[in-house]
């Protein structure tokens, strides 16, 4: 996960109120820069997450149930889905593979492993990431 997740997960937190906000407010409460609170606000209304209304009374509202959104969307929604290894990218050209003529053992390993990245993503809801977590999980 990289920083425009933490950031975009950080808005969501600060709209989960669902009341009207300023891009200022929420950059004084999500404790991020203004330019990024722009670019994410404008990815998340695109992807009818949150209402983003114009003018001077005008700021953002959270639109979506956060309990039907995974993370896994949120990083689609953001274009931010990262894989654990270049060589599971489609245009990527494998040295290795085209060295040996044969498949690599290696990158068939990491594919299964990035499936289970995936899955876990899917699994937690954004609503879930703002619960208190019990304490069996600080271990």
């Amino acid at each position: 996960m990289n920083r425009k997740v933490d950031y975009a997960l950080r808005l969501l937190r600060a709209l989960q109120d669902q009341e009207l906000h300023t891009t200022s407010s929420l950059c004084a409460l999500a404790c991020i820069p203004k330019p990024f609170a722009h670019k994410i606000l404008n990815s998340l209304h695109k992807a009818n997450v949150v209402q983003n209304i114009p003018g001077a009374r005008g700021g953002s509202r959270l639109i979506a149930d956060l309990g039907l959104l995974s993370l896994y969307d949120l990083m689609q929604i953001l274009d931010e889905r990262e894989s654990i290894s270049p060589c599971l990218e489609p245009a990527y050209q494998c040295e290795w593979r085209a060295c040996h003529e044969s498949r690599c053992m290696v990158c068939e390993h990491l594919r299964s492993i990035q499936a289970q990245v995936d899955s876990i993503y899917r699994s937690k809801t954004i609503a879930s990431l703002f619960e208190e977590v019990s304490p069996s999980h600080d271990k």
